[in-house]
């Protein structure tokens, strides 16, 4: 048998699937070249600062939004808790008078 009668073959094949597949390796590069220019991914700051950082370096920031968001429940609910104290304590002076 000759050499490349198979190798035609997995040529032919290999087209086939690149024409099949082919976007999937393009939105891979596309992914990553976005990836690259968000803040938001670990990507961008290994690209920036020319470095290697752990995977799970962006897992424990805190966004703005939820900050204010704890601010103001934690306010509400140290209201909430003062009210409740002053009845509580309103209700201990009369049970010890």
């Amino acid at each position: 048998m000759h050499p490349t009668k198979f190798t035609l073959l997995f040529a032919r094949h290999r087209l086939i699937l690149l024409f099949w597949f082919g976007h999937y390796f393009i939105d891979d590069l596309n992914y990553e070249s976005m990836m690259a220019r968000n803040p938001d991914h670990l990507l961008y700051y290994m690209n920036k600062y020319q470095r290697l950082f752990p995977r799970n370096s962006l897992n424990y920031r805190t966004s703005a939004h939820y900050i204010e968001i704890n601010k103001v429940y934690s306010f509400e609910m140290f209201k909430r808790f003062e009210d409740f104290y002053e009845n509580y304590a309103q209700e201990l002076d009369r049970k010890t008078i």
